[in-house]
């Protein structure tokens, strides 16, 4: 993996679970003690390495755990938000951007033959689904999927986990 590759991977996993890391963790509190009210969020994420085509699949990393959100933050345009870091703007560029009313999605290309492409998507019943997909010439690829599910109960969006 080429360090733009791994640059461009790590930047799109990192735009998939950023507000995941800062709010992941937490403990519930009671409702009379929550300072900053919050929505819970039941996330879920698929991450698979895609080799040649004469060769299968990795086996699939999956993880799931609850999320608190300051209320009304989750939105699509927050899911989807993605932007390549400095140090890939000489190499990479924006190959293409779609908006729809529930859906999103974004292409990179790279002059080392690289592509990236994110798409996120609401659901009717407020649910949130992403994909994340970084292909590398002769390579294969990489494939994280997200979903996000509001759940029921309280949660103090002023509270960040300990590390």
């Amino acid at each position: 993996m080429t360090k733009t590759s791994f640059t461009l991977l790590a930047m799109l996993t990192m735009a998939a679970t950023e507000l995941i890391a800062q709010n992941a963790g937490g403990q519930v509190p009671s409702p009379a003690a929550v300072r900053t009210p919050g929505e819970l969020w039941s996330v879920s994420t698929v991450q698979e390495f895609v080799s040649q085509k004469d060769r299968p699949p990795s086996k699939p990393e999956r993880q799931q755990f609850a999320v608190c959100y300051p209320r009304g933050t989750v939105t699509l345009s927050s899911s989807a938000s993605v932007e390549l870091p400095e140090e890939l703007k000489v190499k990479c560029w924006l190959a293409d951007q779609r908006t729809e009313a529930r859906r999103q999605q974004t292409k990179f290309a790279c002059n080392d033959g690289i592509s990236a492409e994110v798409v996120t998507r609401q659901e009717t019943d407020g649910s949130f689904g992403s994909q994340y997909v970084v292909n590398f010439p002769e390579k294969g690829g990489v494939s994280v999927t997200r979903t996000m599910r509001r759940m029921q109960g309280v949660c103090d969006a002023a509270v960040k986990p300990a590390k």
